[in-house]
């Protein structure tokens, strides 16, 4: 909680504008925040913000309460600033991003944002490791990439290391995928009856 909303001061200072904050001790109705931020996939629109007085998020910093859940796949980037311990954490997080993307929803970010496109269906992660002296005394990065081994071979599921630049992220959503598990019948029928709703007018 201090380390975020210590980084939304130093973004805000250094000029940044739309950047907003969340943690477990946030009043703001979290709804709102995260249709300021996301708001396609989350039953919104940049015009209906607009219609309703309100600024959209570029920056959203978060703890993990918004790690599990949520569709945030409005969103192109993802940065790790500080790195849990646990490896499924961390792909909880990146899957809040990097979703199914819903067709119907697309068409509508594309058709008010056509500047997007080129970003649409690709997601990237950055991840801030300690410095090497640091990271000799905490093993951060040995230890996430050992865990990540372990859950690999409980599931009998591919998973390589996680966090650096020349990491197998193809990998990592393999592995994300296998451990989350394919769509479901249920879950295909669903996204099916949600496209012909959110193409009508004023759905």
């Amino acid at each position: 909680m201090a380390t975020a909303r210590y980084l939304k001061h130093e973004l805000v200072a250094a000029g940044i504008e739309g950047v907003d904050e969340v943690d477990s001790a946030t009043k703001q109705d979290r709804t709102v925040v995260l249709q300021r931020f996301a708001p396609y996939y989350n039953d919104s629109s940049s015009a209906d913000l607009a219609a309703r007085g309100l600024k959209e998020t570029r920056i959203l910093l978060a703890t993990d309460v918004l790690s599990e859940g949520l569709n945030l796949q409005d969103a192109t980037r993802m940065i790790n600033y500080d790195l849990h311990w646990n490896p499924v954490r961390l792909m909880q997080r990146i899957g809040r991003v990097d979703r199914r993307l819903n067709p119907a929803v697309e068409q509508n970010i594309l058709a008010d944002h056509p500047e997007e496109k080129p970003h649409r269906g690709k997601v990237c992660y950055w991840n801030f490791l300690p410095p090497d002296e640091l990271d000799e005394l905490l093993k951060l990065y040995s230890r996430v990439a050992h865990k990540t081994l372990r859950i690999s071979k409980v599931f009998g599921i591919e998973g390589k290391k996680l966090l650096k630049p020349d990491d197998d992220y193809a990998a990592l959503k393999d592995f994300q995928h296998s451990y989350e598990g394919a769509t479901t019948p249920t879950e295909k029928m669903q996204l099916e009856l949600e496209r012909p709703a959110q193409g009508k007018p004023g759905a």
